[in-house]
C-alpha cells in the first residue's frame, strides 16, 4: 500500500487596503499548493512594498506557506490637479 504525504495546503491571504487578490489555480479555502495569488489595487492606488505574486508553497514544517511578502496599496498624487 502506497502512503501518500499530507496535502500542502496554504490559509487565505488578507488583501491589502484599496487592493484585492486574484487566485489563478483554486478558488476554495485552503488554496492548494502551487496555487498564485496575484494583487492589484483599485484605481488611484498602485502596489508597493511586496511582491505582486505570491505562490502557496511547502514550509519546512510540512505546511503550507505563501511565497515572498503581501505589498501594499500606496497612493498616487495626481500631479495634473496640484497647484503651485
Amino acid at each position: 500500500m502506497i502512503t501518500l504525504p499530507p496535502a500542502i495546503l496554504c490559509p487565505t491571504l488578507v488583501p491589502p487596503t484599496n487592493g484585492m487578490i486574484r487566485y489563478d489555480m483554486d478558488m476554495t479555502i485552503p488554496f492548494d499548493y502551487q496555487t498564485m495569488a496575484t494583487y492589484s489595487c483599485v484605481a488611484g492606488f498602485t502596489l508597493a512594498d511586496g511582491d505582486t505574486v505570491r505562490t502557496c508553497e511547502g514550509s519546512s514544517e510540512g505546511s503550507g506557506a505563501w511565497s515572498g511578502k503581501g505589498p501594499i496599496c500606496q497612493g498616487i498624487l495626481d500631479f495634473q490637479y496640484l497647484e503651485l
